[in-house]
């Protein structure tokens, strides 16, 4: 098919994805043909036409951009309730997995691996009971060692794809390099052995038997790395621990694993290495060798995975690998083998080469003539033996060398002259190295030169741009305007608008050092003017600017910090009003991902969510989206949002689809937001998206209140993300959330330890000490002073810890401390008198005591502490009471 924008591509994956990718052009020649689910055959390696369900991923007003899998993908409409096979081959198997399917379909089903095994399968789709995660347990391909071929309708499990072609690669021939590499991660030392199922009543599910632990003479603790082997066929102990012990012997299991990254060269274009046209005929599972003696090197490894481009039959990459046996996920997962690429000319450069070399290379004829005959002063390479009928001719001369299309005099649309000059409509190459690169923009003086590692536009011969690897400039002539760094700083020189029209109107920046103003106005008077001293104004009159005030709103989407607020010639201050100011971050919290976390925590629980719960969530999200509320999916799929929301309908974006869902559920708000996206979390746990399964049977309202952080942790990603893989590694994510968050109380949250009307007279840090004036000592929390007897109040539920006299708190006169939930102790001291004592259970906003100035005091106060122990250390409260410093 043409009309393919880019070269249409096919991966396929030795036991993982067959699938195909291209971008066709809108008004292509079959661009009717293209529509959701149709077929395609498309050219592969074997030199069969494969057919592929094609799904459109996105149109836009050029392109239509396909993506598919084998058509027996089609399988997995299917569905296999339950199947067990106590001890069968291969054969049996598939037949058994074809017998169970949920309806008949025109896939068959087949094998050739005579090795027996047990093998189950519950609940899951057939490619994916196949190759794929098989509801959790072991895939067949992994039971039996064996790979999966896909071909037509045709589903077949081999012991082995492809064969042992005797394909080499040798120096000095088609391999250009050669890399060793040694991994030990698919080393065992020790091996947890599973055999056969006894033999008896195969109605019921049996174990097979098993044997722990087979080892290598001399590991210990330090070294045991344990690995679990199945061989169906040993029926007794002592046959399989036989087995393990051959892994140990001829496999050399327990030694690291040694594999080649091979560069080679394709030759299948050139004549004289024809015999290596056997290279596009390799095919996935096909053994490659490579024997180099003068370095101790041999390799022997299987092409395990390839990207084939059907239009111009060549690989475009290929991949070796010597350990196959756990590389066996439909859904590409990591995997325990060694893989390692081979790039054939996959880049552009890379291309045009091959393209070049098949033009050189395959031209056939072609005559050469010197002239004058008897004193030659230059060479003619033509299409034809006459020089007057010739219309095809290279002329290498003095003056230099040129190709025309309409005969010996010319036009050299390609050419190279004496002087240095080269034309050429495009010229191609890996490193252009130049003093000067020059290139005009209109032919009336406007070019754009490359010049000492700069680049610069000339208008005429005035330079008015420079790009240097310290930033751009902007210039007239000889005089610099501006420049903007490249640490994002700007420098103005004089007086400069960027993108203002000659009319004056229109939207402009302008900056002017004479009347230090930044100005981005509309062209009619209307923007915004920022002036010395940081003035910002609505609308800007140079001659006037102290004359305008801001006017309209103003967004902040973040956090505004400021020294001092006035609202309508009032000064507002923080705490004034006796509050905690609306709670925000605990102080320990600082990455944007953990204020997210906390901010989800809080949200959940303050609608009775339990702990574990919204754990559980945060483990699922920070593997999701890192705990980012407009983030997409890394990979270029569809997920979008804190749960990475995926649609189900082919073509819509996760953004289109969870303003869809708001819209739907009636939620108003930006949806970018975690505050809306929590909305739509708790609308979806009751409204579809949450799906009550066999394996976590919790209703949304059961599991909001479930107290197990493991059970909450899978129970969210079984039910509501429902994966094809799971994630156990989410668990420890969680169990980190909840220890991190568990026990915090937010900035701001704390309510104030003294009623409106206070005077703080000192901070929390250094001042001088009012006991020993003239020096320096660290104040360890802060002063409220207020009148003699004021009310002094617990600022959150807590236990009283401390009740003391003057004679027993260490110069704190009658001393208060409570202990609160999030693990903090706050101190209440130099009270007048104490209204509780230890042990009592006591209420944010409850009495303790009176003001006074007991123990070492100067005058009526109260010194208010946080620390983390009942004598600290401590902290500065000032963030906990929501009180900013001046």
């Amino acid at each position: 098919m043409k009309d393919f924008e880019d070269e249409p591509e096919v991966k396929r994956v030795l036991n993982g994805a067959f699938s195909f990718f291209g971008v066709y052009a809108m008004h292509g020649q079959h661009s009717e043909q293209l529509k959701e689910n149709c077929i395609l055959k498309v050219l592969c390696p074997d030199r069969t036409w494969q057919l592929f369900r094609i799904q459109i991923k996105e149109k836009s007003l050029n392109t239509i951009e396909l993506s598919g899998f084998h058509i027996c993908y089609d399988a997995n409409r299917n569905f296999i309730s339950n199947f067990f096979e106590s001890n069968g081959s291969g054969a049996k198997i598939m037949a058994g997995l074809e017998q169970s399917l949920a309806f008949k379909q025109r896939f068959s089903y087949a094998s050739n691996v005579t090795s027996t095994h047990q093998f189950t399968a519950k609940q899951g789709s057939p490619i994916d009971i196949l190759i794929g995660s098989n509801n959790g347990g072991q895939n067949l391909t992994g039971v039996t060692g064996g790979e999966l071929d896909m071909d037509q309708f045709k589903i077949t499990l081999k012991d082995r794809l492809g064969q042992d072609r005797g394909f080499r690669v040798d120096f000095g021939i088609n391999l250009d390099s050669i890399t060793e590499t040694v991994d030990v991660t698919t080393m065992a030392n020790s091996l947890f052995l599973v055999g056969a199922t006894p033999e008896g009543d195969y109605d019921v599910e049996q174990d097979p038997i098993t044997f722990s632990y087979l080892e290598v003479k001399g590991v210990t603790d330090e070294t045991r790395i344990i690995k679990k082997r199945e061989n169906g066929d040993c029926k007794t102990i002592e046959d399989l621990k036989k087995w393990g012990q051959s892994l140990f012997d001829k496999d050399k299991i327990h030694l690291p694993k040694v594999t080649h990254e091979l560069s080679i060269i394709d030759l299948a274009g050139t004549d004289e290495y024809k015999e290596f046209i056997r290279l596009v005929e390799l095919q996935l599972g096909d053994t490659v060798h490579c024997q180099l003696q003068e370095i101790d090197i041999e390799v022997e490894e299987r092409l395990i995975e390839y990207t084939w481009l059907p239009r111009t039959g060549n690989y475009k990459s290929l991949v070796l690998g010597n350990d196959l046996e756990m590389y066996s996920n439909t859904f590409n997962n990591t995997v325990d083998s060694v893989r390692k690429e081979l790039k054939l000319q996959s880049e552009v450069l890379s291309e045009k080469i091959l393209s070049a070399s098949n033009l050189i290379t395959g031209t056939v004829g072609g005559y050469v003539r010197f002239r004058p005959k008897n004193k030659p002063s230059e060479i003619l390479i033509m299409d034809t033996d006459n020089v007057n009928t010739a219309k095809e001719v290279w002329r290498w001369n003095l003056g230099g060398l040129g190709h025309s299309s309409n005969g010996v005099d010319g036009p050299f649309n390609a050419a190279m002259t004496a002087d240095g000059q080269i034309v050429a409509d495009v010229i191609t190459a890996g490193t252009f190295n130049a003093e000067m690169l020059r290139v005009g923009f209109n032919g009336i003086g406007d070019t754009l030169q490359l010049v000492n590692n700069a680049l610069v536009i000339y208008n005429a011969k005035n330079k008015i741009m420079e790009l240097t690897k310290t930033g751009l400039e902007f210039w007239n002539d000889d005089i610099q305007l501006a420049r903007i760094g490249t640490a994002g700083k700007v420098a103005i020189a004089g007086t400069a608008d960027f993108g203002k029209d000659k009319t004056g109107k229109g939207a402009f920046i302008s900056l002017d050092t004479a009347a230090e103003l930044f100005q981005i106005d509309d062209g009619k008077g209307y923007g915004i003017g920022i002036y010395k001293g940081g003035q910002i104004n609505s609308a800007v009159d140079p001659d006037n600017p102290a004359g305008w005030v801001h006017m309209g709103n103003m967004g902040i989407d973040g956090t505004l910090n400021v020294n001092k607020l006035f609202v309508n010639g009032k000064e507002v201050t923080g705490g004034g009003s006796g509050g905690g100011g609306g709670g925000g971050t605990p102080p320990s919290l600082t990455t944007e991902q953990e204020k997210n976390a906390w901010a989800i925590w809080s949200y959940l629980k303050d609608r009775d969510w339990s702990e574990q719960a919204v754990a559980g969530v945060l483990g699922n999200m920070e593997q999701e989206s890192y705990i980012i509320p407009d983030t997409e999916e890394g990979s270029g799929g569809p997920g979008y949002g804190l749960v990475q929301w995926t649609s189900p309908n082919a073509g819509e974006t996760g953004r289109a689809y969870v303003q869809r869902k708001l819209k739907e559920a009636g939620i108003s708000g930006d949806y970018r937001t975690i505050n809306v996206q929590l909305q739509l979390l708790e609308w979806d746990m009751l409204n579809g998206q949450y799906i009550q399964t066999s394996d976590y049977p919790y209703s949304p309202t059961q599991f909001k209140k479930l107290t197990d952080i493991t059970t909450a942790t899978v129970a969210f990603e079984r039910n509501f993300e429902r994966p094809a893989v799971t994630h156990p590694e989410r668990i420890p994510m969680a169990k980190a959330w909840y220890e991190k968050l568990h026990g915090l109380v937010a900035a701001g949250k704390y309510g104030m330890p003294v009623p409106a009307g206070y005077q703080i007279t000192s901070w929390f840090g250094d001042r001088d000490d009012p006991m020993n004036p003239g020096n320096l000592e660290t104040h360890k929390g802060m002063d409220f002073a207020d009148s003699l007897g004021t009310a002094i109040f617990a600022v959150e539920d807590g236990e009283v810890i401390a009740s003391l006299p003057t004679a027993e708190s260490g110069g704190f006169g009658e001393y208060v401390v409570i202990k609160h939930a999030d693990g903090n102790f706050t101190g209440y001291g130099h009270l007048n008198a104490r209204s509780v004592s230890t042990g009592a259970k006591v209420s944010k906003g409850s009495q303790i005591g009176n003001m006074g100035t007991t123990g070492n005091s100067t005058g009526v106060h109260l010194h208010f502490s946080v620390g983390t122990a009942l004598w600290g250390p401590y902290q500065d409260p000032a963030p906990f009471l929501g009180l900013i410093r001046p």
